[in-house]
């Protein structure tokens, strides 16, 4: 009943619009000489050591962080599933 017809206080999101304004014209402000010169400016700022940049720099390097377990819980689902390693011996969850 939120958005049903005729209630006033279910029009959506009042910011829509000009969000959508706002990213349009960053796409047409957009291209590869800018964004050049903006990672070369966020390389320069994590020389100097800010730490700001230096987390944007390598998110966008190598993609958000990854919890350090991941292997070990691969290697258990893998062994659950009977999955072999590359000697050919199926791995065991508690190596």
């Amino acid at each position: 009943m939120r958005f049903k017809k005729g209630n006033k206080f279910g029009r959506g999101n009042p910011f829509a619009r000009k969000s959508s304004e706002i990213r349009a014209a960053m796409y047409r402000a957009a291209s590869p000489e800018v964004t050049v010169e903006i990672m070369e400016k966020v390389v320069a700022m994590s020389k100097q050591g800010d730490i700001a940049a230096i987390k944007e720099y390598f998110s966008r390097l190598l993609g958000p962080s990854v919890a350090v377990d991941i292997i070990e819980r691969i290697e258990k689902l893998e062994s659950r599933a009977g999955i072999k390693n590359s000697n050919g011996k199926e791995k065991n969850a508690g190596d």
